[in-house]
């Protein structure tokens, strides 16, 4: 997404497409509401937002980035810096807030019903993986059997426990991914036994809703439609 020239709108266009992609999902969210509850016009919202994905990309790259800095992740964003423990304790908390009731259930729904949605999800998330793991492995179009095998039967899990309102066990599948990652490598996957720490606890869930609230709360509040000449110079 091109930056806007205005921090406040950008800032306010963030809170009002967080907040409606958790309470209302992706297929809820229009241009139409978002430049409504942000008070500017839908044009002026998908200059910015070409593609409704655009959303979803954009807050689920926030929400990674988050939750990297709550755990205090030192090198997150620098290619092949992130260690297995590190991208495990990410995974856990990232799927753990999503498929929380207070979450993105809705967004994580609408996406993965739809095809391409889901594989566009998937690409996005293995190249997430192939940057902060290891740049050197295939790109996404020679990409590893076993990871589609794993990430992509998770996905149907995860669809289907939303749909169904069953739990999953999110931690061992992020293990699972991880490990299909590692597929080829010279040595030991786990090899000092610390993965399965990455478990989050309730603790560290709360603490990232309250950070996420806090975010929300301290968004400027929504101004009336600016006019059209005022929109012109945003």
């Amino acid at each position: 997404m091109p930056r806007t020239k205005n921090p406040e709108l950008r800032k306010r266009l963030e809170a009002v497409i967080r907040e409606s992609l958790v309470t209302r999902g992706l297929d809820a969210t229009s241009y139409q509401l978002v430049a409504e509850e942000a008070g500017i016009s839908r044009a002026l919202v998908q200059h910015y937002y070409p593609r409704k994905m655009d959303f979803a990309a954009e807050y689920l790259n926030g929400l990674l980035s988050t939750i990297a800095d709550m755990l205090g992740i030192v090198g997150y964003g620098t290619p092949s810096q992130l260690s297995y423990l590190d991208a495990h304790r990410i995974g856990c908390l990232y799927y753990g807030y999503l498929l929380s009731k207070d979450g993105g259930r809705r967004l994580l729904y609408d996406m993965l019903k739809d095809r391409e949605l889901a594989d566009e999800l998937m690409r996005g998330h293995y190249e997430w993986g192939l940057e902060n793991l290891d740049p050197t492995r295939p790109a996404f179009e020679s990409r590893s059997q076993r990871v589609i095998e794993v990430w992509g039967g998770f996905y149907e899990l995860m669809y289907y426990s939303i749909k169904q309102g069953f739990e999953i066990d999110a931690p061992s599948k992020s293990l699972q991914i991880l490990e299909a990652f590692h597929d080829g490598a010279a040595e030991p996957f786990d090899l000092d036994g610390t993965l399965d720490d990455g478990r989050p606890d309730a603790r560290l869930l709360d603490e990232l809703k309250a950070r996420l609230s806090g975010a929300a709360a301290a968004s400027p509040k929504q101004n009336p439609a600016p006019s059209a000449k005022a929109q012109a110079g945003a």
